[in-house]
């Protein structure tokens, strides 16, 4: 049958493809995985989209909430912390999803915001998407009932709950938009905000029979053509003095040119690559997170986990967050400095491995900040290899340590990128040998599990040798 397609393992073997062991995206997630949302899974097999979504929300928290139904669609409004948030069903076209209004744009700055929430859809990692929707700034996810498990339906929830409180301030800040909760909570939810399906006018298939008269036009300048001129007599005579019409006094003082011209662009460019850089930071410690939490009885590779976030961390965001790398390399000096070593303290050993669970708070506060940190910490990089031999002696007892450890090739590739990105930062290379290693990385987080471990096994043994 060959193997998964997702995630290169052959089938039967029960690899995870994601950290968490209850997601498996083999044949798709079982309900003895999620205890909570045992009924729901009855519901969705059974086509009832009313009890799936009560109890996705009971386990999300949300209890007492009914839902109101409109133009043939029932939506149940959910009330987090901030923002405004409500799940949504249309059994027209069987769909079933999350919306959050976020905020209200002035009319003048539409087109700007438009620009740049199309941009920042195509770097998210998710599946909810922006969008707008009569100048109110919608995130919303949106899937049909029978492709739609009651796992992803809870987690489309905490996605679109975390999104849409960054993006209000941002959006605030940015296009001078007004938040719509306090609006919505006032007023209730308006059909723009709950996007009711509005009909529009068809034109009948009769054609011009049907369709409104002209208006007509009594002046000869937007005259429809004619094939002959018009007679002499019925020509418009001509102004007794022909100049040129005196400029129109300006009534309001004008914009300026920075409201939509390049000082604005450059504005919007900057924030989108700030909020982009922040998004792929706190995707990253959040994952290791994840994999200690997957990992947590063995303490030498949670170590080398987190040490490998660190110095993916420095390559990825140095220049563009380079206070939390500081952070970073100072909460987890020890780490760096000696790194845990799974064959001499054992697998399941602890020894004097450092306790990763002093690392996690600080993981899960940048991951929470999106890598914003206040004040200005030390500058902590390691010190580079003394020699070749101390940088091969590394990498092969790194590798060595791996192979021979039954840990699944997700994690695998997580280290070896991490060795990646420390060998360039502390080995004294070549520019060609630098910019082949960088090349490496690049493509390497963008391949399944099994093939990453491949070409960075590779690149790693060369840079050994």
């Amino acid at each position: 049958m060959g193997p998964c397609p997702s995630c290169a393992a052959p089938f039967g073997a029960g690899t995870p493809l994601v950290d968490d062991r209850r997601l498996r995206q083999h044949a798709g997630p079982r309900p003895d995985d999620w205890p909570e949302l045992r009924f729901a899974f009855q519901a969705w097999r059974a086509g009832d989209v009313h009890q799936m979504v009560g109890v996705c929300l009971q386990a999300l928290g949300f209890s007492g909430t009914s839902f109101v139904e409109r133009n043939g669609c029932q939506y149940w409004p959910a009330v987090p912390r901030t923002g405004v948030l409500f799940l949504f069903s249309d059994p027209r076209r069987s769909l079933v999803g999350v919306e959050s209004p976020i905020v209200r744009l002035p009319a003048r700055l539409a087109v700007p915001a438009l620009r740049f929430l199309l941009s920042t859809n195509g770097q998210l990692n998710g599946h909810a998407r922006y969008v707008l929707r009569d100048h109110v700034v919608v995130l919303r996810f949106a899937k049909r009932l029978e492709g739609c498990s009651p796992p992803e339906l809870v987690q489309a929830v905490r996605e679109v709950a975390a999104r849409s409180e960054r993006m209000t301030d941002l959006m605030s800040a940015t296009f001078f938009a007004e938040p719509i909760a306090p609006e919505v909570r006032k007023t209730g939810l308006d059909p723009v905000c709950l996007g009711i399906p509005r009909e529009l006018r068809m034109l009948s298939a009769a054609g011009d029979a049907a369709a409104p008269a002209a208006p007509t036009v009594s002046s000869a300048r937007f005259a429809p053509p004619s094939s002959s001129p018009p007679p002499p007599s019925s020509r418009p005579a001509a102004p007794a003095s022909a100049q040129p019409p005196a400029p129109r006094a300006a009534s309001s003082p004008a914009m300026p040119v920075t409201a939509h011209g390049g000082g604005r662009s450059a504005i919007i460019e900057e924030t989108q690559q700030r909020l982009a850089f922040a998004e792929r930071f706190a995707a990253l410690m959040e994952e290791t997170l994840r994999r200690g939490q997957t990992h947590q009885e063995h303490v030498a590779l949670v170590g080398l986990v987190q040490r490998a976030a660190i110095f993916r961390a420095h390559h990825e965001f140095a220049s563009a967050l380079p206070k939390a790398v500081a952070v970073l390399f100072g909460v987890g000096r020890s780490l760096v400095e000696q790194p845990p070593k799974l064959r001499a303290r054992g697998f399941f050993g602890r020894g004097d491995v450092p306790n990763p669970s002093l690392l996690a708070p600080t993981f899960a506060r940048l991951a929470r900040d999106l890598g914003d940190v206040t004040g200005s910490p030390p500058s902590a990089t390691p010190p580079r290899f003394a020699s070749a031999a101390i940088l091969k002696a590394h990498l092969r007892e790194l590798m060595e340590d791996l192979e021979s450890m039954p840990i699944d090739p997700s994690t695998k590739s997580f280290v070896l990128l991490g060795a990646v990105a420390e060998s360039m930062l502390r080995a004294a290379m070549t520019p060609a040998m630098a910019e082949q290693l960088a090349t490496t990385y690049a493509a390497a987080t963008n391949e399944p599990p099994l093939r990453a471990v491949a070409m960075l096994r590779h690149a790693l043994a060369r840079l050994a040798s």
